[in-house]
């Protein structure tokens, strides 16, 4: 061996070592607690936390379901809950009744009846196993911003900083966790059906909406979550409120929002927006789907009603109305539906339990889509560029349509007004009128023009805040003000209350003196009178 070659080798092996101490130094331990039992709040999630695993982090995650395959640095840790109230839900066909539910009705039932999934987790022997341990440490705790807020106490625990995750575009109060204005004037909430053009009356009830729903969170929902973590962090020293550390700790908050494609709205530097994170590299399809798809020399027309609703579950009536319109298109149907036969379908329809749902949408014959609209389903469809057809039946699925609509890119249909007519409509309107296809086409374009993947966005900045121990820097003062003083009434108080007050004394002093020169004026009249 050459003598310059040997004596380099000392010199790259310390290189060697010293990036590989350096990459140690820069993993972290994470935590992750989602309590809320969705399969595609999963989806989600363990996107990030997968992305994060892959970069070398230690990643902790307690859920409702385990991811299907082990990842490195990965430990998925399953939550035994109690899922029997939802299977009678989908057993007894109830999940389609939600659509027909008021907003308030929505606010109020599911602060009052999802926390017990928040019980049924703290319970678990691996959570208090976690809260008792005192070897355990975590550099970072996430949870979802989703009736998951007790959990919090981990981020006081392990003196780590707090990040939360929307499994959607945003609550009207995930935005105060953090300080965030939210007019109600032009940023709508998930639980109406309003664009960002509002009228009066929209702008009035979008502000009722919203206001009901953070005074219910605060005056039933908060004191509920910080009892819960009261008793089981009981054990924890110096347990605030759990409003304070969700104040003091919350360095980020991840929305599911698209940046370009959802309403506009003002971000404070740690409101970070990563809709479409869970978006993948499209798949080959399996030889049978992909020989359908490419012999639909008319286009295909995809149907599915996500992970929760089954689209078995449609009564007899609905049914029949998807033939009659199926039956009198050229384009082939695939429809995800959840059993073996399906009586008297028609020959363009094609069923399965289930479909590779990205891949079919990336493929160019598919023309439309029908959905519920979940808010995976529609990114999905609007990064493929494919117009969509959205019956909603809860959640933010409506609000989720509302935007591909103003956005010219879909229509909606209300599960109660579906028939033969208004479906057969519908469907011909889509696939008939190229404008939904245009526009579909171009807010894909708008959609993917973006500096990073939104899963790249969401591992930088979760790195950032390891980095910057929290990233206070990012945080908003406006967390450390009250509610009267964020809204500026003590200012408005003073601006009304003084000028009130001068006037008043300006009127007082008039008073006095117009009584007082009245009185002058009658004692001279008098004295007249007298001589």
């Amino acid at each position: 061996m050459a003598p310059r070659v040997t004596a380099v080798l000392p010199l790259l092996l310390l290189v060697v070592l010293a990036g590989g101490l350096a990459g140690v130094a820069s993993t972290a331990r994470i935590l992750g607690v989602f309590p809320f039992p969705g399969r595609s709040h999963v989806v989600i999630y363990s996107s990030l936390l997968r992305g994060l695993a892959a970069r070398g982090h230690n990643v902790t995650v307690f859920s409702a379901y385990s991811l299907d395959q082990p990842v490195a640095n990965y430990t998925a840790v399953k939550l035994a809950l109690d899922l029997s109230a939802q299977a009678d839900i989908r057993k007894n066909k109830g999940l389609f009744s939600f659509g027909e539910q008021n907003p308030f009705f929505t606010i109020v039932i599911s602060h009052v009846l999802a926390p017990t999934f928040t019980e049924q987790t703290f319970q678990q022997s691996s959570i208090q196993d976690l809260i008792a341990t005192a070897n355990e440490k975590f550099d970072l705790v996430i949870i979802e911003d989703l009736y998951a807020d007790a959990f919090a106490g981990f981020a006081h625990k392990f003196d780590a900083p707090l990040i939360y995750m929307s499994p959607i575009t945003g609550y009207p109060w995930t935005n105060d966790l953090i300080g965030n204005p939210s007019p109600d004037s032009y940023v709508p909430s998930i639980f109406s059906q309003y664009s960002d053009h509002m009228t009066f009356r929209e702008r009035l009830f979008n502000t009722v909406i919203n206001t009901f729903g953070r005074l219910f969170r605060q005056l039933y929902y908060i004191p509920r979550q910080n009892s819960m973590m009261r008793q089981y962090f009981k054990g924890v020293p110096n347990l605030p409120h759990i409003s304070e550390i969700i104040t003091q700790r919350t360095a980020l908050v991840f929305t599911y929002a698209m940046p370009g494609v959802s309403y506009p709205q003002p971000l404070l530097p740690n409101l970070i927006q990563i809709g479409g994170m869970h978006l993948k590299p499209v798949k080959p399809l399996p030889k049978d789907l992909k020989k359908y798809l490419d012999d639909a020399s008319e286009g295909v027309i995809y149907f599915s009603m996500g992970s929760n609703l089954r689209s078995a579950d449609f009564s007899e009536e609905q049914r029949d109305a998807f033939f009659k319109t199926f039956s009198k298109l050229k384009q082939k149907i695939l429809w995800k539906f959840e059993e073996d036969q399906l009586t008297g379908q028609p020959k363009n329809l094609k069923i399965s339990k289930w479909f590779p749902q990205n891949d079919i949408l990336a493929h160019p014959n598919v023309i439309l889509f029908i959905t519920h609209g979940g808010i995976l389903s529609t990114q999905e469809a609007l990064y493929h560029g494919v117009p969509v057809i959205g019956i909603p039946i809860y959640g933010d699925q409506a609000q989720n349509m509302k935007t591909l609509e103003n956005l010219d890119c879909g229509l909606q249909l209300k599960y109660s007004d579906i028939n033969d007519a208004s479906f057969e409509s519908v469907v011909k309107e889509a696939i008939t009128n190229p404008k939904y296809l245009k526009r579909a086409k171009e807010v894909s374009r708008i959609f993917r023009d973006q500096p990073q993947s939104p899963l790249e966005k969401g591992v930088f900045w979760t790195e950032y805040v390891l980095r910057h121990k929290g990233a206070a820097h990012l945080r908003s003062a406006a967390t450390d003000l009250s509610w009267y003083q964020y809204l500026l009434l003590d200012v408005v108080a003073v601006l009304v209350l003084v000028p009130a007050a001068l006037v008043y004394c300006v009127l007082m002093l008039c008073r006095r003196l117009c009584c007082a020169t009245k009185k002058i004026v009658i004692k001279d009249v008098k004295k007249k009178k007298k001589q």
